[in-house]
């Protein structure tokens, strides 16, 4: 897929002309390189990003270790919570595999979601999946059981295993690269 196809399928039927447009304001990709941040710690983010090609882990920057709070791969959308609430950031975003980006400014990004009604309707769904995978999370942190953690997230997102390391999947689940092994095997 690319921006384009991801764009119609997340938010379409867009009038073509329109689509076009909206295409030409995205930059150009740029490669991103593996350990190379694409969004900073306690910098304010005014772009929205759409990963054509690489992985990435948005991780809380803790004293002893980052600690891993999600995941971008190849036809996602990603951006902090700084295009929203214009607050510094407390996350930041980590490239994990040599990745290939596109940016928007936030601005223009908002000014095609509201110029277009079924956009707007799109991305308030988008927004409403977003929070009950968040409450989801919420849930996953609680389970006390690594195996109920393990099992939870590949029903929810059994892709997440073919596309990223499993350190990183092992810092998500909150368990040490051990113990996800040592589960994982029958």
């Amino acid at each position: 897929m690319d921006l384009r196809e991801v764009i119609l399928n997340q938010f379409g039927p867009i009038e073509q002309s329109q689509l076009d447009n909206f295409i030409k304001l995205w930059s150009a990709p740029i490669t991103v390189k593996r350990n190379e941040r694409l969004i900073r710690y306690q910098e304010t983010e005014n772009h929205v990003y759409f990963i054509e090609k690489g992985t990435c882990c948005i991780t809380y920057p803790d004293i002893n270790e980052d600690i891993v709070v999600g995941f971008g791969y190849p036809n996602t959308f990603l951006f902090s919570p700084s295009i929203i609430n214009n607050k510094p950031t407390e996350q930041e975003v980590i490239i994990i595999k040599q990745s290939n980006v596109r940016s928007l400014h936030k601005r223009y990004f908002f000014e095609f979601i509201n110029h277009h009604l079924e956009v707007q309707k799109k991305w308030q769904r988008q927004i409403e999946l977003l929070l009950v995978a968040q409450i989801d999370r919420q849930i996953d942190l609680l389970i006390s059981s690594p195996e109920e953690r393990l099992k939870r997230l590949l029903i929810r997102s059994p892709h997440v295993f073919q596309l990223i390391p499993k350190k990183y999947i092992a810092s998500y689940l909150r368990m040490t690269p051990e113990t996800l092994s040592r589960i994982q095997k029958p």
